[in-house]
C-alpha cells in the first residue's frame, strides 16, 4: 500500500511519469482541488491554493503516485497515454502498529513482580559498610521499574555495578539515572568513566541532551554511530541518541543552505516525544511518535513558522520523510523499553533497510 500524492489516501495505485503529470497541471488539464480530490490549507481561496500546488508540481523531479481513484480522474481529464506509461509502485510497508498501547497491554500482560526478600531494604546500611551483594540480576532490576518499584530497582543496580562488570547492566544503571525521580544517591558519573569508549559515547548523548549541549550532543552522537553497538541496549540507546538529534538535524537543513546558524532549540515532536520516553511517560509518547509517521508534515511547517523560512519542495520532502523516520524509530524505542519483544523485532527488522551505518547495524541487532 503507498500513499496517494494526490489526495493522501494509503491505498494500491500507480505511478504517473513526472513530465506527463507537469504537462497536464501546466495545461490546465488536471485540477485536484477542482475535483475535490485534494484540500488545500485552511483559509486559502481556490487561487492560492491552486497556485502554490502547482509551483510544487513545477519543481518537483520525482514521479507521481496516484491511488486507483485519483489515477481515474487524472486520465479522465488528460485523455492522454498516462495510463499506459504508469508503472506500478513499489507498496510502502506499513508499520503495523497501533495508534495506541492499549491492545499491546493486553496482549502483554505485566508477569508478577519478582520476589525482593523480605528482609532487603534499599539503601539498608549503604554509606556505613558499602552496599551488599546483590539478590537478583539486571532483569529483575527492570522488571521492578515496570512495576514502577523504582527505588528496590535502582538499590539492585547500585550492587549489581558494584559487585560486577557487566556492560549492559552498566549501561541499564546509567540510562536509569537519567530518568526521573530525581535520586541524590543514584551518581552515574563513576559508572559512565568506566564505560568502554564506545559505550561511553552513548551515555554522554543522554547527558548532552539533558542538558542542552547542542555541540556536545553532535560530537558524542557521531562518536557513538561510527561504532557497532556492543548489546542490544547499547543498540537501543543509540537509536535514542538517533532522535535526540532530530531537532538539531531538521534545523540545519533549513538553515544551513541560507548560511545562518542554529540559535536555540525548538521542542518538535520528536524530541518531545524521546524526553515522554525518559520520564516513562509511554502512552504520550507513543501518541506523540504515531503522530509523527502519520502527520509528518505537521513538523515542518512548525519549523517553517518558527524559523521563519519557507521551505523549498525538495526541503519539504527530505524533512517529512526525516520525521516519519524519527517517529517509527520512536516506536520501536517504545516497544524495548515495554519489553515487548514480538512486536519490536519485527518493527526494527523492518526498519532497518531505511537506516545507514551504525544506525542500521543497531536496528538490525535489536531485531
Amino acid at each position: 500500500m503507498g500513499i496517494c500524492d494526490v489526495c493522501n489516501a494509503g491505498s494500491d495505485g500507480v505511478t504517473v511519469p513526472v513530465r506527463t503529470f507537469q504537462r497536464a497541471v501546466v495545461d490546465g488539464k488536471f485540477n485536484p482541488f477542482q475535483l475535490r480530490l485534494a484540500v488545500g490549507r485552511a483559509g486559502w481561496s481556490h487561487d492560492q491554493n491552486l497556485a502554490y500546488w502547482s509551483k510544487v508540481v513545477r519543481e518537483n523531479e520525482t514521479d507521481w503516485f496516484l491511488c486507483h481513484a485519483c489515477h481515474r480522474a487524472f486520465h479522465a481529464q488528460t485523455q492522454s497515454e498516462a495510463e499506459a506509461a504508469a508503472t506500478p509502485r513499489a507498496p510502502v510497508q506499513e508499520i503495523g502498529l497501533p495508534n495506541s498501547l492499549e491492545p499491546l497491554r493486553r496482549r502483554h500482560p505485566l508477569p508478577p513482580p519478582p520476589g525482593v526478600p523480605a528482609d532487603w531494604k534499599p539503601g539498608l546500611k549503604a554509606g556505613l559498610f558499602g552496599r551488599g551483594k546483590p539478590w537478583g540480576d539486571a532483569g529483575q532490576a527492570t522488571a521492578l521499574i515496570r512495576h514502577g518499584r523504582i527505588s528496590e530497582a535502582r538499590e539492585l543496580l547500585q550492587r549489581l555495578v558494584l559487585h560486577g562488570t557487566d556492560n549492559p547492566t552498566r549501561l541499564l544503571f546509567c540510562f536509569e539515572g537519567r530518568r526521573p525521580p530525581h535520586d541524590e544517591t543514584f551518581k552515574i558519573g563513576k559508572v559512565v568513566a568506566e564505560l568502554p569508549p564506545a559505550d561511553k559515547t552513548l551515555i554522554d548523548t543522554l547527558v548532552a541532551f539533558g542538558g542542552r549541549d547542542y555541540n556536545w550532543l553532535g560530537e558524542s552522537f557521531l562518536a557513538a554511530a561510527a561504532t557497532r553497538p556492543s548489546c542490544e541496549f547499547a543498540a537501543f540507546l543509540l537509536l535514542a541518541g538517533f532522535v535526540t538529534m532530530s531537532d538539531q538535524w531538521l534545523q540545519t537543513q533549513l538553515l544551513h543552505p541560507r548560511k545562518r546558524v542554529l540559535e536555540s532549540m525548538i521542542v518538535c515532536r520528536p524530541l518531545r516525544a524521546v524526553a515522554l520516553l525518559l520520564e516513562r511517560r509511554h502512552d504520550e509518547a507513543w501518541e506523540s511518535f504515531h503522530h509523527c509517521i502519520t502527520e509528518p508534515e505537521s513538523i515542518v511547517t512548525a519549523y517553517e513558522k518558527a524559523l521563519q523560512l519557507p521551505a523549498t519542495p525538495a526541503e519539504r520532502a527530505k524533512l517529512t520523510d526525516a520525521g516519519r523516520i524519527y517517529g517509527e524509530v520512536g516506536l520501536g524505542l517504545v516497544l524495548f523499553d515495554l519489553g515487548y519483544t514480538s512486536e519490536r523485532r519485527t518493527h526494527f527488522a523492518r526498519l532497518a533497510p531505511r537506516l545507514g551505518g551504525g544506525l542500521a547495524e543497531a536496528s538490525r541487532m535489536l531485531a
